[in-house]
């Protein structure tokens, strides 16, 4: 009786060379090169997609994807509420808004509702009676969103 090698060795390169192609496609489709931008008028700093232009005026921050298929507009507000669910409550109100998705995170040690307006994603920071908001001009862009509000900071 003749014992049969066991040839694992190419079954193992392969599973190794697999692996190595998922993860380069992962991080090519998944992870999205930044640049921090910071806003001494605005007193913040957010990381903001090398495929988007960024124009800064007196009281927002315009973000434009560099294909044209949209973008994303940060802006300041200020308000007399002292919390941000009041300032929700006024705006809603004065508006006749439609609110859906709503929750309440941190984000940096800053108090944010993340809400749907009238159908659009909407992050909403709270500071010292003032509001940052921040939306999208289209769905499509709710992933860059997401990524930018995640890294949004309140520079005093």
């Amino acid at each position: 009786m003749k014992k049969q090698k066991n040839n694992k060795g190419p079954l193992i390169f392969i599973a190794i060379f697999v692996a190595v192609i998922v993860i380069a496609l992962l991080i090519k489709f998944y992870f999205i090169p930044t640049k921090t931008y910071h806003s001494k008028t605005l007193k913040i700093s957010i990381d903001v997609p090398n495929d988007y232009s960024i124009e800064e005026g007196t009281v927002s921050i315009l973000l434009k994807k560099k294909n044209n298929t949209g973008e994303i507009l940060l802006f300041k507000i200020g308000t007399n509420s002292d919390n941000l669910e009041g300032y929700l409550l006024d705006i809603v109100n004065y508006n006749h808004l439609r609110l859906t998705n709503k929750e309440n995170i941190k984000i940096n040690n800053l108090q944010v509702i993340k809400v749907d307006i009238n159908g659009k994603r909407n992050y909403l920071f709270y500071t010292k009676y003032r509001v940052y908001s921040l939306e999208a001009s289209s769905k499509d862009l709710n992933s860059d969103l997401d990524r930018i509000a995640r890294s949004f900071r309140y520079e005093p």
